[in-house]
């Protein structure tokens, strides 16, 4: 099957002659091969001007324009049929064959190994939907879409919009027997959207039905598959979904602009979530089978409210292509955690963002490979990589900026005049700049080119002398392209065993150099905090007495979004070279057991220990031992438990700590209530440091025959030893193995007690990762070329022979050497903190 790109400029030339477009589509999804699709489509055009309609089918029977039948031989080169001589009113017909896929794209289908049930369900952005019916994929040609499904008649069928008519059909011929024969669904007319929205779900799936009483009752669902139906909690979701409802609703002064809100869970999903009109779907990952750490939880939350933002950002109002994708991302981001913080448990959400979020944006921010947050988009394959740490979580950053900047009611009140002027229509930067500038009354094209049109982040540093014990002089100074920050400066001093915030300054930086005269003649407190409340998107450094305060006292700091903020940077000092990763180790160990939230920082500190730092077993089992005596201080059943556990297998590295992990395993050290889930990182660890066989992960598997016991005893079996070359034999082998299973996979290989094992896989990954990336899906080459990258060696060799492959692949695809570039940077940040600190 050819895929052929489309291009920005073709898009806008296609965009130029196709006006008022509607589809009737009917797919039929009663075979198990591939499933037939017919797709009509009307639309007004300029007579006489000639076009193409995209289709990735497996085969395409017929293909008709205006009534007249076209030889498909002449208009079908395997990705687009070519339409000419097109009058006003036109009228394309197109059946075909399509194909299932276990890649997560187009039309996925899946097996559920409990009960033997078939699933399918769509993922169409960012260019899938060509993959399902004839369609023109781009997002600035809104159309109206009628559905209608053939399936089998003990299948539920969920779209985008209400389901108006199901009907038997008498005529079986699918299935062989009267009663089981196949029923078709007929759905409504769905309002004007772009092709990525287009979304079914078909197969036996279960659901619970409630409603949300706003502004008009809009009937909700919540629907996964019936081996899973036990662990969804319904109830918690919906309570979630009507207070995002209800806030959004007022805040936006706009109602819920579609008919219904069904939100279905999905196995082997590429994503977290996906906002399809009327039928959102989320990964599975959000159905917790046992005890979910508190920031998969939150996680959960954030994303249901993401997805319901993208009604109004994405839906309501669609970028008119793909280089404005951050308008739907960014403002997603920022709304749901606005949302979390106001009518949610999590009152903490903005400390969660800087933690996690805002990191994730600096990091990928100082790639070689980064981009402004408008990034520069030519064709539909440079999409994929965009959906990264800049449009997420810098746009939202810089959008959090802007709130604090122009004042929340003007932000919201620009956000408005965006929705009503462009509802059900396209929009770009351009229009929505001119709605905040109106609501704001100030120019925010200087703020747009330093935040949204060029690339990187700026450092700021506190330069001052004090005299007397206090400050004869004080300024800030930044690197980078010069940029305007309004940030908060927090002077903090130890009172009482409390690190007390006693001054708090708001500066406006301009230039290389500001001054803060404001605290001329103030005494030099314990800490400075640069950027405190984090309204500032920049790194910030910490002067000697205050990284000496850290170190002793940031347990004794009790503003959590402080300590996130100070985290956070001490995590991106590491990185710069300025910090010893020890020294974050050293700070993890005195003061992590008064976080909250463990999750991110014990993750930091693994990259600490086996990628910072050279391979030592001693350091390893000594943080291990360290982490254990947290785990055994930690309240019972709490998440904080939970986590040192999980970091503890993570960390193990003696024969005496690896016995420990496998009694608790077998029920021989009754310390912990084990849940499968737990049951498989503890295998995963025990497998790393060949303490268990594949003989025994097979047993449990047995034991736990669920998708996720499958995924997991993957993972596990990967994490062997003895199986690393299994890893790439499978890989580069088996088309059966599905999105999900190579991401399990992968993530076993890179699980090594020692960086070493991987070094005989570092030539059979430049010589077959071109060829993975040239036969694959995006999705699957992606998930291969990054999970299998032997990053953990970080050594010269590595680096090494990564430059000589870019050097020999520079037409290799765009977004492969996007992936190799970055996990070079990533090697030579390794090989350098190596060479600095041990």
């Amino acid at each position: 099957m050819i895929m052929k790109d489309i291009t920005r400029t073709e898009a806008a030339e296609r965009a130029s002659v196709i006006q008022d477009c509607h589809y009737e589509i009917f797919l039929d999804l009663t075979k198990r091969e591939r499933f037939f699709s017919r797709t009509c489509v009307k639309f007004n055009s300029k007579p006489g001007a000639n076009t193409f309609i995209d289709a990735l089918a497996n085969a395409i029977e017929s293909v008709s324009l205006n009534g007249i039948p076209l030889d498909i031989k002449s208009v079908f080169d395997g990705s687009r049929i070519a339409l000419e001589n097109l009058e006003t009113d036109n009228g394309v017909v197109v059946e075909g064959y399509f194909e299932y896929t276990n890649t997560g794209e187009g039309m996925h289908e899946f097996t559920d190994p409990v009960d033997n049930e078939t699933y399918l369900y769509t993922q169409c952005e960012v260019s899938d939907a060509r993959r399902i019916f004839a369609v023109f994929e781009q997002p600035d040609i809104k159309a109206s879409f009628i559905v209608s499904t053939k399936v089998p008649k003990n299948w539920h069928v969920i779209s985008n919009s209400t389901c108006r008519e199901i009907k038997d059909e008498s005529n079986n011929t699918t299935l062989g027997t009267t009663e089981n024969c196949p029923r078709v669904w007929n759905f409504g007319q769905t309002p004007k959207m772009s092709s990525y929205l287009f979304a079914i779900a078909a197969g036996p799936y279960v659901g619970t039905q409630s409603v949300y009483k706003g502004a008009r009752s809009i009937p909700l669902g919540i629907y996964c598959r019936k081996s899973m139906n036990q662990y969804l909690d319904a109830d918690y979701i919906f309570d979630i979904t009507r207070s995002g409802f209800e806030y959004y609703e007022k805040r936006f002064s706009h109602p819920f602009p579609f008919e219904k809100y069904d939100q279905v869970f999905l196995p082997e999903y590429n994503m977290g979530a996906m906002e399809n009109i009327g039928c959102v779907t989320l990964s599975e990952n959000y159905i917790f089978r046992g005890r979910a750490d508190r920031a998969l939880k939150e996680r959960r939350v954030v994303t249901i409210l993401h997805e319901l933002a993208h009604m109004w950002f994405g839906n309501l109002v669609t970028m008119r292509w793909w280089n404005d994708l951050w308008l739907n991302e960014s403002f997603a981001e920022i709304v749901s955690t606005m949302a979390s913080e106001r009518v949610t448990e999590y009152k903490d959400a903005w400390a969660t963002f800087a933690l996690t979020e805002k990191s994730w944006a600096y990091v990928e921010d100082q790639l070689p490979t980064t981009h402004p947050v408008v990034a520069d988009v030519h064709r539909l394959s440079d999409v994929y990589s965009n959906f990264d740490g800049i449009t997420y979580a810098k746009g939202a950053s810089v959008l959090k900026q802007l709130v604090h900047w122009i004042g929340e009611e003007k932000f919201y009140e620009g956000l408005n005049r965006y929705f009503r002027k462009y509802a059900y229509g396209n929009a770009t930067l351009k229009d929505l700049l001119t709605e905040l500038s109106s609501a704001s009354g100030q120019t925010l094209d200087e703020w747009s080119k330093q935040w949204l049109e060029t690339p990187g982040v700026n450092a700021i540093n506190a330069k001052f002398c004090v005299k007397d014990g206090k400050f004869d002089s004080f300024s800030l100074e930044q690197d980078g392209p010069q940029r305007s920050h309004r940030i908060n400066i927090g002077l903090y001093n130890l009172e009482s065993d409390v690190l007390k915030k006693t001054i708090q300054t708001s500066v406006l930086i301009s230039g290389a150099k500001t001054a803060v005269r404001e605290l001329v003649g103030i005494k030099q407190p314990n800490l400075i905090l640069l950027n405190d409340k984090d309204y500032g998107y920049c790194k910030v450094r910490f002067d000697i007495q205050s990284m000496d305060c850290i170190l002793e006292n940031l347990s004794k700091l009790k503003d959590p979004l402080s300590r996130s903020i100070i985290w956070c940077n001490l995590w991106l000092n590491v990185r710069d070279c300025l910090i010893d990763p020890s020294l974050f180790v050293e700070t993890f160990v005195r003061h992590v057991e008064s976080e909250q939230d463990t999750k991110w920082i014990l993750e930091r500190v693994n990259k600490c220990i086996n990628f910072y730092t050279k391979d030592d077993k001693s350091t390893k089992a000594s943080i291990a031992e360290k982490v254990w005596l947290m785990f055994e201080r930690a309240q019972p059943n709490s998440d904080n438990q939970l986590q040192f556990l999980k970091g503890y297998a993570l960390f193990c590295s003696t024969k005496m700590q690896y016995e420990r992990l496998l009694a608790i395993l077998t029920g021989k050290c009754n310390v912990v209530q084990l849940d499968a889930d737990l049951e498989w990182h503890i295998i995963a660890a025990l497998a790393a440091g060949d303490y268990i066989d594949e003989d025994e992960i097979n047993n449990f598997e047995k034991k736990d025959n669920t998708i996720t016991g499958r995924e997991l005893s993957a993972r596990a079996r990967a994490a062997l030893p003895n199986k690393k070359a299994d890893c790439w034999q499978k890989i580069l082998t088996d088309r059966t193995l599905s999105n999900s299973t190579i991401r399990s996979i992968s993530a076993g290989f890179q699980f090594v007690q020692s960086a070493d094992q991987l070094s005989p896989f570092v030539d059979v990954y430049f010589d077959n990762v071109l060829d993975i990336f040239k036969n694959r899906t995006f999705a699957i080459a992606s998930a291969i070329s990054e999970g299998m990258f032997p990053l953990r060696l970080s050594n010269t060799d590595l680096v090494q022979k990564t430059k000589s492959w870019l050097r020999d692949n520079k037409d290799a695809p765009v977004g492969l050497r996007r992936i190799v570039t970055d996990n070079l940077h990533e090697a030579e940040i390794a090989v350098k903190l190596k060479e600095c600190f041990s």
